[in-house]
């Protein structure tokens, strides 16, 4: 039988570990502000299910896939194709920060996000907008 301190400690200490979840997951990215940010990709991708994007492959499916395999319809860079990279949180946090520097020889331009916290937001956006 518990005392009532150790009741409170335990509340405490759930309360406590409720919190700390909760900032974690802020620390994840906002999908509301990576949407924003995105808009700058739909330049060259598509997220949405149907082809390829104007000039890069469309991403839907891309979470948890091996890089150059989402699409057969899509002339992959010789580079990307041989990275061996997996589509997951880090490799996309690396990829958007600098392609040319994550994949040398990739096809894709795009110069990069150098903030984390831009990238974090991305993520978060893709990963709800590609479920």
């Amino acid at each position: 039988m518990h005392s009532r301190s150790s009741t409170s400690v335990l509340s405490v200490a759930l309360l406590a570990s409720r919190a700390l979840v909760a900032s974690q997951a802020q620390g994840a990215g906002d999908p509301v502000a990576g949407k924003a940010i995105f808009a700058q990709c739909l330049a060259c991708h598509v997220i949405e299910a149907g082809p390829n994007g104007p000039i890069g492959p469309n991403l839907r499916g891309v979470l948890g896939k091996r890089a150059a395999s989402n699409r057969s319809d899509f002339a992959y860079s010789d580079a990307l194709k041989k990275s061996g990279l997996t589509w997951d949180d880090a490799t996309l946090d690396t990829w958007i920060k600098n392609p040319a520097t994550l994949v040398p020889g990739t096809k894709m331009e795009f110069v990069g996000l150098t903030k984390k916290e831009k990238r974090d937001d991305v993520i978060a956006y893709l990963k709800e907008a590609l479920k």
